[in-house]
């Protein structure tokens, strides 16, 4: 067999240097307005402008500790800059075009102050209302959660904080949800998905839970890029939830799967604070689970907070599932020489796994230009 020379090797080399010195780079600061102080850990997004006027983001990245960002196009073309900082309007600049290997710069202001978030009457019947009025306010406080949600996939993408994370793994009873059993682990470093990374067009497809050939079932949670993508946001309707006791000082955004919906699917609720519009916190159930499951006892909960660098991150989370056990099915009856006897199976157990984050925050840097966009991040919408 004849061999390829080893010098187009460096010919390949060369040639994807070249790709790189021809990428199309917009930088910029972004400052709050009155103070022109640089703000860190905004969200900015890169969104490619077709002539249609269709929009796709093509690279998100965070403001590092001065407020600076760079972002690199795909391809030239006419683009739109969008800002986002939690709790303040978002900043859309005017769309632009950049030609092959344009660097071009794109400084950004935006407000300091918090902005008051559409009232509403909201109550338990209001679930996927086409009120308009329900609308704006629902349009809002999306908004505020998928920055959240935007920024902690960037965080855990540019590697912006260390954390040490215990996780653990309980075994519950079904009715105190007194611990029984516990095993615990640790580890250090950059924290991945809390839960497995089932693709959403899967979770769309298939559900949220499938059944075994034991006769259990793998249950499956969402996590960011869950929450973010088009399948979830196409398979979901989003209302407004009544304040509750226990939520004091939370606004509460729920979703619910739409009525054409098939499959064992997940409802919940975004709980964000009231004041600084800050997502906490999401909860979830399953709006389908097997026969004799306890549906109240089966959910779990992503906990989220931000760090002072501005960098985001899921800092607790949980999921309780059926343990092992004969599933609870109705009473049955059987026929013996004696009267009718009552027949109980026994009633499974809870298993809980979940973690704890503690993280330290690392200096934010500036992302080079010739960092390629995540593409977990095309999804947002």
């Amino acid at each position: 067999m004849m061999r390829r020379p080893r010098y187009w090797l460096v010919g390949l080399a060369l040639l994807l240097a070249t790709r790189g010195l021809d990428a199309q780079v917009v930088r910029g600061t972004v400052r709050e307005r009155a103070s022109n102080e640089g703000l860190s850990g905004t969200v900015i997004e890169l969104l490619s402008q077709a002539p249609s006027g269709v929009e796709v983001p093509v690279a998100a990245v965070l403001s590092d500790d001065r407020g600076a960002f760079a972002l690199q196009a795909p391809a030239p073309g006419r683009f739109v800059l969008v800002v986002k900082r939690i709790g303040v309007r978002r900043f859309r600049s005017d769309p632009f075009v950049m030609r092959q290997g344009e660097t071009i710069s794109r400084d950004v202001s935006v407000d300091g102050l918090l902005f008051t978030l559409p009232e509403v009457l909201v109550s338990a019947t209001t679930a996927c209302s086409r009120d308009p009025r329900e609308g704006e306010r629902v349009a809002a406080l999306w908004d505020e959660a998928r920055t959240a949600l935007l920024a902690t996939q960037l965080s855990l993408r540019d590697r912006l904080y260390r954390a040490r994370v215990t996780h653990y793994v309980r075994a519950l009873d079904p009715k105190s949800r007194r611990v029984t059993r516990e095993t615990r682990s640790q580890a250090d470093g950059i924290v991945a998905q809390p839960f497995s990374a089932v693709p959403p067009e899967t979770l769309s497809a298939r559900g949220y839970w499938i059944p075994r050939l034991d006769g259990g079932a793998t249950y499956r949670a969402p996590n960011a890029e869950t929450l973010l993508s088009e399948e979830f946001l196409a398979d979901h309707c989003f209302f407004a939830v009544p304040p509750r006791r226990n939520r004091q000082g939370l606004a509460g955004l729920g979703f619910a799967p739409g009525v054409e919906r098939r499959v064992p699917d997940i409802v919940g609720t975004l709980w964000l604070d009231e004041k600084s519009f800050e997502l906490r916190f999401v909860e979830f159930a399953y709006s389908q689970v097997q026969p004799g499951v306890d549906s109240a006892s089966v959910g779990g909960e992503l906990h989220f907070a931000r760090l002072p660098t501005g960098a985001w991150i899921v800092r607790r989370w949980f999921l309780r599932t059926p343990g092992h056990g004969r599933v609870t099915s109705p009473v049955v009856a059987e026929e013996t020489t004696s009267p009718w006897v009552l027949v109980r199976p026994l009633t499974p157990g809870l298993r809980e796994e979940g973690g704890d984050v503690a993280a330290e925050a690392l200096r934010p840097r500036l992302p080079p230009p010739s960092r390629q966009p995540n593409d977990t991040l095309r999804r947002p919408r």
